[in-house]
């Protein structure tokens, strides 16, 4: 009897040490996995600056610094530059929706006459980069603050100065000045509000996604969500709130023949082509050119057509919000035949629901999926400053642009795999066989 006790006790020993190990293993969730990639990733850079006293900086630098914050200050330039009625003749570079050239004027009238020259850096002047030193301090802040609402955890401020030092934010949003922060800044406050009890702050996220619209256009596509959840009465006013927000301002910026530059403008912009793997038309045909392959442009269309309506497809079966988002800031950063990289900052929506795994429905319970996507979020996110010249010379790309971009395409294609094939898919099969 006491072996058989005994061996009852080990066993129980054993069955209990399996479930502690089980539950160390849950532990260690794909937030944290992404903190650690992070972190490598960081010291590594730091240690590449280190030693190479900053000479590859340049890969990182657009046009080698030479051309710094001048979507902040270029637009500056074109409203003040004439009559702001007249902004969108100053330059085809003058492409956003009027909406925020209501901001850009009001800066504009903060610092003297001539504090910034379109087109030249050198002659912005201290009181122009003051104001932008001042403007980025108060995005900075709404973005940490936003964070910290939607990641209520110990450890938000810590994402939050993850995304702050990033590539995304420092070599693109910050070095570039352009306004896709503020598109993020509205997005987040949609989260944080479109659910809220209260019927006005459901209403002021509204308002937001037509702001963010009235700013970039793209996010717009942020009112599927609620057609998707058949709340057609809030869709139906975000459309007035959208018509009002995008057309309302062009009574300020040129009326009607506003309207009809703007459009040629922007016409012009997505028309001049994109290189390299800034969005999924300029991604198609730079690996085709290394296949020596001719694609039409009809067919690069059609590609892009296809991507959006398969991402479509899956923000409505996708189990979680952030991959509803993840596709639908997808969409925004990919289909535009002009993408800048400062648009991967809207990515960080997607990024943050994720880490605070917000939509989960068992706590600890973690898919082998969400460790790879940690990893490549941890990727596009990261602080990464190491160069190769042999990387370059074979790919024709930087490897801190390969290691920020080739994720988001990655992230795509597995998730677009596991929902078709896990919802999408077998409900249609369900689906025709009942027929």
């Amino acid at each position: 009897m006491s072996g058989g006790h005994g061996t009852i006790v080990l066993l129980i020993k054993i069955d209990k040490g399996q479930i502690q190990m089980k539950e160390k293993i849950n532990r260690f969730s794909p937030a944290a996995l992404f903190f650690i990639i992070w972190f490598f990733f960081a010291v590594c850079s730091v240690i590449f600056l280190l030693l190479t006293h900053g000479d590859r900086l340049d890969v990182l630098v657009f046009v080698g610094g030479m051309n710094r914050f001048m979507d902040f200050f270029n637009h500056i330039s074109y409203v003040m530059r004439d009559d702001p009625g007249n902004v969108y003749s100053v330059s085809a570079h003058a492409c956003f929706p009027p909406f925020i050239y209501i901001m850009f004027f009001l800066f504009g009238k903060i610092i003297p006459a001539g504090s910034t020259i379109m087109g030249n850096t050198e002659a912005t002047s201290p009181y122009a980069l003051l104001l932008y030193i001042w403007y980025s301090v108060i995005v900075s802040s709404v973005l940490s603050y936003l964070i910290s609402k939607l990641y209520k955890n110990r450890f938000s401020l810590l994402l939050t100065a993850m995304i702050l030092t990033s590539n995304v934010y420092i070599f693109s949003v910050i070095e570039r000045g352009n306004t896709a922060v503020l598109v993020f800044l509205l997005l987040a406050g949609v989260f944080l509000l479109r659910d809220n009890p209260r019927w006005y702050w459901r209403e002021l996220a509204l308002i937001f996604i037509a702001m963010a619209a009235g700013i970039k256009i793209y996010p717009a596509v942020f009112g599927i969500l609620y057609l998707f959840e058949k709340r057609w009465a809030e869709a139906a006013r975000l459309i007035l709130y959208g018509i009002l927000f995008f057309f309302g301002p062009f009574v300020f910026f040129g009326g009607l023949a506003g309207l009809h530059q703007f459009i040629e403008n922007s016409l012009a912009i997505q028309t001049s082509g994109a290189s390299g793997f800034a969005c999924l038309k300029s991604f198609i045909t730079y690996f085709s050119d290394i296949r020596g392959l001719n694609i039409s442009e009809t067919f690069l269309n059609l590609i892009v057509i296809l991507y959006f309506l398969l991402a479509l497809g899956a923000v409505y079966a996708a189990e979680t919000m952030w991959k509803k988002t993840f596709f639908l800031c997808s969409i925004m950063i990919l289909c535009p035949f002009w993408s800048g990289s400062y648009t991967h900052i809207y990515l960080a929506l997607p990024l943050v629901l994720f880490v605070a795994g917000q939509d989960s429905k068992k706590k600890n319970v973690f898919h082998f999926t969400d460790y790879i996507y940690a990893v490549l979020f941890a990727c596009t996110f990261s602080f990464f400053t190491l160069a190769s010249n042999r990387v370059a010379y074979i790919t024709g790309q930087d490897l801190p642009t390969l290691v920020r971009y080739l994720p988001i395409y990655i992230m795509n294609f597995l998730m677009l795999c596991e929902i078709y094939s896990i919802n999408i898919i077998p409900s249609f099969v369900s689906f025709m066989k009942k027929r």
